[in-house]
């Protein structure tokens, strides 16, 4: 067995462990050492070393804990190699899910050694698992400020720091915070994070505008190959949030310019090769992998995977699927040596954050983004937006800097559902009161939208709303929110804690009515939903992010569900779920009308014609932007 690949990441074990695992990383421990037995007097300390070490590395976690117990043994005398040992276990014991075992070796480390500079950040995750949030923060500030080094740990400390801070509402401290990190780490994308700081939802200022969406998920940080980390916020763009925006697109152009100062000038080999990228294992990518199949049987397609390849298109080996790590020069390298005519993203975002790097360079003649994330990028480099007829309003060119193309069917052949769905005396949260649910999670809401739940449940005695977790602090800061603004209601607003896929398609079965937030609505998730026949109640909005359930509706010719006015909104949502026909009505109706819900061959009639008619003006616009050397040649 080879020593698994994972030495780019070695900064996040201890440091012995990272320098042993060096030393072997060309030479393993021999089939020898292996197979010798532990109880024999022959081993010494650097064998146990590379022994614990490899089956730490190789996560044979059982097995690295038998050498690193036979190496506290012997080290107790030297307090420098016993802290080393103390911290290796300790981290094979968070690596366990083991926090409390964990933390006591951690502490034990640090006493031994107190010149262990990574174990501080290894103590705090574990504090924060058993939920010791001040020694978490006590340790952070530590490692924050005593770590010698400039690197990708550092970042992922002060990422760590920083939500822990917002999660419990210090919303000073955190912003605070971005701006030391952006010192320490000669960051400018820190520093952005700091000057456009908005707190987590929904404890934040109001801001002007039905438009502006505050949602936020957890942080990223990415690409330190080229000496940058990203503090990424999943915030969504409306007219108030562009300049923002924009300024971050400017400043991520720079940077990738100079990663990559030297890229080729796209040409085009006349031979209408298609490109498409992203991370196709993400949800959000998976609604179009059948559209991504059949056009692959027409054209000359390359998917560049990053990451997992999906088990559907695994199964398609004919397809020509070329899969890349989440390496920033991989994907960069493999989308060249591809030479595309036509390269299409299948994300572009904050979610996104390979992709939405390279598409600040002009690696194909002409580019393209799919409505996985229906908002425009605001690049040049990018050419087209390509989304649906039935998802955009009238005036839906305005809201995009790249030239619209709007797609007709859905992208999908069929969706599954399980086979058998759980019985609903299973879910308690259902029983006795007219359960509405919202699948989207609390910090993604908009704080629009609390007023409509509360107007819900006040016309709506028995009614209680569920909202899909997130986590404990973030569903409490809500919570808390929800109950400072409508005390009178606050009682009736749950969380439904995570549960798989099936227990989720039974509980959306049994609901008397699924919620679409609004601004930032359900999206590429909602044809399942829909599907089951549970209600969904929409608001149509301006922008194509708020507009997936009232497009699908439309397309079934079912908009009982679907409100023109934000204010019908809570209205029409208890309506529906206080009449009893509703869900059969709906059933009925969605079966009877499913080929409009599934229809792919509109979709691909109208994505070919697209794909045809840019590859053959390919050819002409590199000639004419030919230079007038190259043209007389």
């Amino acid at each position: 067995m080879a020593l698994k690949q994972v030495f780019v990441n070695l900064l996040y074990y201890p440091e012995w462990v990272a320098k042993i695992a060096r030393s072997i990383q060309d030479k393993p421990p021999s089939h020898l050492l292996k197979d010798r037995s532990l109880e024999t007097p022959d081993w010494n300390l650097e064998e146990l070393w590379q022994m614990a070490v490899f089956y730490h590395l190789n996560s044979q976690l059982e097995l690295s804990l038998r050498y690193y117990h036979r190496i506290l043994e012997w080290s107790e005398h030297d307090k420098q190699q016993h802290g080393h040992a103390l911290a290796a276990t300790g981290h094979v014991f968070l690596s366990s899910a083991k926090y409390t075992d964990a933390c006591q070796l951690f502490e034990l480390a640090l006493k031994d050694n107190p010149k262990l500079v990574r174990t501080p950040y290894f103590l705090a995750e574990a504090y924060t698992e058993l939920g010791k949030i001040n020694k978490a923060l006590g340790m952070l500030q530590f490692f924050c400020s005593n770590y010698p080094y400039t690197d990708d740990l550092l970042a992922r400390a002060f990422n760590f720091y920083h939500g822990i801070l917002e999660r419990g509402n210090a919303n000073q401290d955190a912003q605070n915070l971005l701006q030391e990190a952006s010192k320490r780490l000669d960051s400018w994308s820190f520093e952005l994070a700091a000057q456009s700081y908005l707190p987590l939802l929904p404890i934040m200022p109001e801001t002007e505008g039905p438009g502006t969406l505050k949602a936020l998920t957890h942080q990223r940080f990415d690409n330190s190959a080229w000496g940058e980390w990203f503090p990424y916020r999943l915030f969504l763009r409306a007219d108030t949030d562009q300049t923002r925006f924009i300024s971050y697109q400017q400043m991520l152009t720079q940077q990738i310019s100079k990663y990559f100062p030297d890229g080729p000038e796209p040409e085009s080999a006349g031979k209408r090769r298609i490109a498409l990228v992203g991370e196709l294992k993400r949800l959000d990518n998976h609604a179009f992998l059948d559209l991504i199949t059949e056009t692959s049987r027409k054209y000359s397609v390359t998917v560049i995977c990053i990451g997992d390849i999906p088990e559907e298109l695994a199964e398609e080996d004919w397809m020509r699927i070329y899969q890349v790590t989440k390496s920033l020069q991989d994907v960069y390298n493999a989308i060249l040596s591809h030479k595309p005519d036509l390269l299409i993203y299948l994300n572009i975002g904050p979610q996104s954050p390979r992709s939405m790097a390279l598409a600040t360079q002009r690696l194909a003649p002409r580019q393209a983004v799919l409505a996985a994330y229906p908002m425009s990028t605001q690049l040049p480099e990018i050419d087209y937006f390509i989304s649906f007829d039935w998802l955009e309003p009238v005036n839906a060119q305005a809201h995009y800097s790249e030239k619209l193309i709007q797609l007709s069917g859905t992208p999908q052949r069929n969706v599954s559902l399980p086979d058998r769905f759980v019985d609903s005396e299973k879910f308690a949260q259902s029983q006795n009161k007219r359960t509405y649910f919202c699948p989207v999670r609390a910090p993604n809401l908009h704080v629009d939208f609390y007023p409509v739940l509360a107007e819900i449940l006040r016309l709506d005695p028995e009614a209680q709303i569920l909202i899909m977790g997130y986590s404990t602090w973030v569903d409490e800061a809500c919570q808390a929110y929800f109950k400072a603004q409508f005390p009178e209601s606050a009682d009736r607003i749950l969380f439904l804690p995570t549960i798989n896929e099936r227990d989720f398609l039974s509980f959306v079965r049994v609901v008397d009515l699924v919620l679409d937030p609004i601004h930032q609505g359900i999206s590429t998730g909602l044809w399942r939903l829909i599907l089951l026949g549970t209600p969904v109640v929409s608001w149509r909005g301006e922008y194509a992010r708020g507009r997936y359930a009232a497009g699908i509706y439309q397309r079934l010719g079912l908009t009982e569900s679907v409100v023109e006015e934000r204010s019908e909104y809570a209205a029409r949502a208890v309506a529906l779920a206080q009449d009893p026909e509703s869900k059969a009505r709906f059933r009925e109706h969605i079966q009877a009308h499913r080929k409009q819900l599934f229809d792919l061959p509109a979709c691909l009639e109208s994505f070919h014609t697209f794909l045809d008619q840019t590859l053959d003006q390919i050819p002409a616009i590199n000639k004419a932007e030919a230079s007038p050397e190259e043209s007389s040649e």
